[in-house]
Formats: structure tokens, C-alpha cells, sequence
């Protein structure tokens, strides 16, 4: 009888636990889709920038939607090297203007699902407008 006792004693204990188990994989189940959030947009604090001298910094900020997304990582790049210098730390970029001219600076999301933003970059002659008025 002893042994008896024994043996439903132990089975008590591995069904409270794989009970416990079950419960806790199932309601992990319902409470976590397993697809993770993409990013759906990346917003920037400047679309634009106009540029009034050369050597001019100036810095961009990018928010991402949502705040839970799985990737959160962006990439910067732009299309001219001579017109503006860029560094980038996460979210936000530095920018330096190089010389006269136009860019364009975009924020992609790292994971490649094509959500991206832009700012146009100019920095013109002064002596341009001037030109205009005389005419």
C-alpha cells in the first residue's frame, strides 16, 4: 500500500506540472501573434533644408512607427559626397554642407520592406537671387 501511495503521489506532482506547462504554452499562444511587427513608416524632423552657407551643420531626427518594431534600424545615405557631408548615429544624422549645390538625403528601414524618407538639400549662390532682382 505504501508504494501505492507513492506512485500517485509522484503522478500528482508530474501532472501539476506538465498541467502547468500546457497552460502556459497555450496562453502564449493567444497572447503572442509569432509574426513579428514590421516597420510601417519613417518620419523626419526636416523634409527640407536650405543651406546658407558653406561649413553650415545642421541635423536630422528620424521617428519610426511603430515604437514595437521587431527592427528598429535605420540606414542613412544620400546621393552627393562633394555637396554634403553625412554621419549618421541611429536615429539621427549630421550634416554638413560641403559647397554650393542640391542632395538628397534619405532614412531607410534597415530590414529592406521599402519604408523610407527624404530631405532635399540646397544650398545656392547668394549672389543668384541678386541676379534675379536686377532683371
Amino acid at each position: 500500500m505504501e508504494i501505492m501511495k507513492h506512485k500517485i503521489s509522484n503522478y500528482k506532482r508530474i501532472s501539476f506540472a506538465s498541467i502547468s506547462i500546457l497552460l502556459m504554452t497555450f496562453c502564449c499562444l493567444f497572447s503572442c501573434s509569432g509574426d513579428p511587427v514590421e516597420m510601417t513608416s519613417i518620419k523626419l524632423s526636416k523634409t527640407t533644408i536650405e543651406a546658407d552657407s558653406v561649413g553650415q551643420k545642421d541635423t536630422l531626427t528620424a521617428t519610426i512607427t511603430p515604437t514595437d518594431a521587431a527592427n528598429k534600424n535605420v540606414v542613412w545615405s544620400h546621393l552627393h559626397d562633394d555637396v554634403l557631408e553625412l554621419k549618421s548615429d541611429g536615429y539621427k544624422a549630421y550634416i554638413k554642407i560641403l559647397k554650393l549645390g542640391t542632395d538628397t538625403i534619405f532614412v531607410s528601414a534597415a530590414e529592406g520592406n521599402g519604408v523610407k524618407s527624404v530631405c532635399a538639400v540646397s544650398m545656392k549662390d547668394d549672389d543668384d537671387d541678386d541676379d534675379d532682382d536686377d532683371e
